[in-house]
């Protein structure tokens, strides 16, 4: 598993997002992705179908660093899923999208990149999930 993971992380790595996508600002005011990113910024990928105990560890993380240029693309249904996540008071900006279209998307995990001005990835944080030996 690891090494499939190393695999799609470097297959991900600089893969340049649609510009023109489309994305919510708190699920409700719609913008383009292009129009958010002005400045080098910490893209955090949430989903509400990713496992609870990994969105609280990464939150809990992110509580614990002051970082500037935050920004939060989520997937939910429930609303409740964003007012959880601003519970934890995280300063940034919150958007919701379906899908990046990339393929790291597919490992349905919480998931960290740098992105910059030109709108490339770098540097992805990946959680692991691997099970306890028996």
């Amino acid at each position: 598993m690891l090494k499939e993971d190393i695999i799609l992380n470097f297959q991900n790595n600089g893969l340049p997002l649609c510009l023109n996508e489309i994305i919510y600002e708190d699920g409700t005011s719609a913008c383009h992705l292009k129009d958010i990113i002005s400045d080098t910024s910490l893209v955090v990928r949430l989903s509400q179908s990713n496992c609870g105990i990994c969105v609280n560890t990464l939150m809990s993380l992110l509580q614990k660093v002051n970082m500037k240029n935050v920004i939060f693309l989520t997937d939910y249904e429930d609303q409740c899923f964003l007012d959880d996540l601003k519970l934890y008071r995280i300063k940034g900006r919150f958007f919701k999208i379906a899908s990046l279209k990339i393929p790291i998307e597919s490992m349905d995990i919480p998931y960290l990149f740098v992105i910059d001005k030109e709108v490339c990835q770098n540097a992805h944080l990946l959680f692991f999930k691997h099970k306890a030996p028996t």
